[in-house]
């Protein structure tokens, strides 16, 4: 599901269900926004989960990004 989304330039964010269907598959919803540009329409629920690769990628060079300013910092 995640490399659906990331292969299509008008998906933002996908939700995935949290339980196979009767033959073990797991659906996956491509959506062309995501929970933090359209809070009001985003409901948890216990079917689904929300994913944005998009903010996770982000999230995950900002902490390397800063991990790396730490260091540099502690090597003065």
């Amino acid at each position: 599901c995640t490399f659906l989304c990331v292969a299509e330039p008008k998906c933002y964010s996908f939700n995935m269900a949290a339980y196979p269907d009767s033959k073990g598959l797991y659906l996956c919803e491509l959506l062309a926004t995501d929970k933090y540009r359209e809070t009001k329409k985003f409901n948890s629920n216990a079917t689904f989960h929300h994913y944005s690769p998009w903010v996770s990628q982000w999230q995950t060079y900002y902490i390397s990004y800063s991990l790396k300013l730490d260091l540099n910092s502690l090597r003065r």
